[in-house]
């Protein structure tokens, strides 16, 4: 019995940890656009030509490894702020205003 007992015990530790191996991964290097002004929203490509250069946020950014899982989309521009301080997003050029897909 003690041995059914701790079989047991060891299938659900293993079950238990499979949830977190097997969780998805997340893309740094992602690409964020200022596609809606104060929002970024993911985007595929970054053509400095469609930055309007309108206002003074940045037109674009990219995720780093250390932001993997965090960045979150949409974001605002004060949470890219933030992000852009911790480390996690980096902007994809000095341009400044609203991307344009």
């Amino acid at each position: 019995m003690k041995r059914f007992v701790f079989g047991l015990m060891a299938v659900g530790i293993a079950l238990a940890g499979s949830a977190f191996t097997n969780a998805p991964k997340f893309n740094p290097g992602d690409l964020y656009g200022n596609t809606s002004v104060g929002t970024y929203t993911s985007i595929h490509s970054y053509n400095r030509l469609k930055c309007l250069n309108n206002n003074d946020a940045f037109c674009g950014y990219r995720e780093l490894p250390a932001g993997a899982g965090i960045v979150t989309v949409p974001f605002t521009e004060s949470q890219a702020t933030l992000w852009q301080s911790l480390g996690y997003i980096t902007p994809l050029s000095s341009d400044r205003g609203k991307y344009v897909e």
